[in-house]
């Protein structure tokens, strides 16, 4: 297959979003007073990318597939990031592993 065929860009499309939330399902937990900056993030999916063996993308991208899957753009004094999510591991330190 071509790199400009069709099908390889869809599948290769589908990946990236499978990919995507692989992350989000693997590394993040929803906690809806939770505010966590777009720079540690995308420290996290790069990190998974590496061990992964997944391309990355930018900063730029990666914030627009979380607005896709739901996610909610802020801002406040100290940086731009999410509401409603956050790490993890951070989130097991804060709350406990309840299983939610």
């Amino acid at each position: 297959m071509s790199a400009c065929d069709p099908k390889r860009t869809t599948d290769d499309y589908l990946d990236d979003q499978d990919a995507i939330q692989r992350w989000i399902d693997e590394c993040v937990k929803r906690e809806p007073l939770a505010f966590t900056t777009t720079a540690k993030l995308f420290k996290s999916w790069k990190t998974w990318c590496e061990r992964a063996n997944h391309y990355q993308g930018t900063e730029a991208a990666f914030a627009d597939e979380l607005v896709e899957k739901g996610f909610e753009r802020h801002r406040k004094e100290f940086g731009r990031g999410f509401k409603g999510i956050m790490l993890a591991m951070i989130a097991e330190m804060n709350f406990g592993n309840d299983g939610a």
